[in-house]
């Protein structure tokens, strides 16, 4: 097998990925975003679209463990990073250059 196959045969084999999500988490990323925002504000810049509300995950959504390639954890990580930081546009070109360079 070339080295690029084992590679791309490492990120289709599932993983077993723990969640943690509560209310401590969402008030240190309240703070993150309000820290966040206040930089902005220093440097007049635009301010970001954000969800209106944040809110841990409920237990019944989602199980405490389960199982996910490490493929899609680059997609949702290199989505997130890419979009968070530019606009949608921007962000989505960003997106599909990180996936692939990965």
């Amino acid at each position: 097998m070339k080295p690029t196959e084992e590679v791309l045969q490492a990120l289709t084999q599932p993983s077993n990925v723990s969640v943690h999500s509560d209310e401590a988490l969402v008030g240190k990323v309240k703070a993150a975003i309000a820290a966040d925002d206040e930089k902005r504000k220093e440097n007049e810049d635009e301010p970001l679209r954000r969800k209106p509300s944040l809110v841990p995950i409920p237990q019944t959504e989602l199980p405490r463990q389960f199982e996910v390639t490490l493929w899609d954890v680059l997609h949702t990580l290199a989505r997130a990073t890419a979009l968070s930081w530019r606009g949608a546009g921007r962000g989505l070109a960003e997106h599909w250059g990180a996936l692939k360079y990965t």
